[in-house]
C-alpha cells in the first residue's frame, strides 16, 4: 500500500479535502490519503500542541525551526510517503517545503 501525503496551508480548507476524498470514495487516514494544513504536520512532527492562530510570527519560524532539527534527527515521520500532493504550494516557504521533503521516500519517483 503506497503512503500518500495532501498537505494545504489552511485548516479549513484540510478539512475540506478529507471531506471531497471522503465523498469519491477514497480513503482518509489510516491506510488511505493523509490529509493535514501545514503547521498540523508539524504537529505531529514535534509530538506536541502547535497552536494554529499565534499572532506572533516568530512562533512559527520556532516551529520550522524546531521540526526541521527533529526530521533531520531521523524522526520516524522522515521518508515514510510514497507520494506527497502540496495544494497552493506556490504558498510555501522554501524552508516548508523542505520539511515536506524530508517526509517523502527518497525512492519515491517523481
Amino acid at each position: 500500500m503506497k503512503r500518500i501525503l495532501l498537505v494545504c496551508y489552511n485548516i479549513t480548507l484540510a478539512s475540506y479535502l478529507k471531506r471531497l476524498l471522503q465523498e469519491k470514495g477514497i480513503g482518509v487516514g489510516g491506510d488511505g490519503v493523509q490529509v493535514f494544513h501545514f503547521y498540523e504536520i508539524c504537529q505531529k512532527i514535534l509530538g506536541m500542541k502547535v497552536e494554529f492562530d499565534n499572532p506572533d510570527p516568530g512562533y512559527y519560524e520556532t516551529i520550522l525551526q524546531l521540526a526541521q532539527e527533529v526530521l533531520e534527527k531521523g524522526h520516524p515521520e522522515t521518508a515514510s510517503y510514497d507520494a506527497l500532493l502540496v495544494d497552493e504550494g506556490q504558498d510555501f516557504r522554501d524552508d516548508m517545503l523542505k520539511i515536506l521533503l524530508a517526509l517523502l521516500r527518497r525512492e519515491a519517483t517523481w
